[in-house]
């Protein structure tokens, strides 16, 4: 799947991209103990996949990456050129614990997004960014 997500049709690499993501959340717990979870090379690839030229490829990615595990890869995604994907990226960003900083850049530039999907995005998961422990 890793070769498939580096095809030249857009669709092919959507679909890897599912697979991959797949792949990411049903390894054995060994695996997981045995690996970084930054260097995993899943982990790696769907990173990249963040940045496909493709919106789709960009969508499928965004989803289901662990944003832990690619915090500023999610971030960078906030302010992506496409509506859809700046809202999937602030909820993916509600579960995880920011820095002061960075929930002050992304609440700052996402309550006056000029799309209402981005905008309600940000208000639904509102409670959850303002609530979460800064980290150090």
């Amino acid at each position: 799947m890793l070769e498939r997500s580096n095809d030249s049709k857009a669709g092919v690499r959507e679909c890897a991209a599912r697979l991959l993501c797949h792949f990411q959340h049903h390894r054995p717990a060994s695996i997981l103990a045995a690996q970084q979870h930054k260097d995993d090379p899943l982990t790696v690839r769907l990173v990249q996949l963040l940045t496909d030229s493709s919106k789709d490829v960009r969508k499928v990615a965004i989803s289901h990456i662990d944003p832990m595990s690619a915090l500023d890869a999610v971030l960078t995604r906030t302010s992506d050129v496409f509506a859809d994907i700046r809202a999937i990226a602030i909820s993916r960003l509600a579960a995880v614990t920011l820095s002061a900083e960075q929930r002050l850049s992304l609440l700052k530039h996402a309550l006056i997004d000029k799309y209402a999907s981005t905008r309600n995005a940000t208000h639904t998961n509102l409670p959850l960014l303002l609530t979460r422990h800064c980290r150090q």
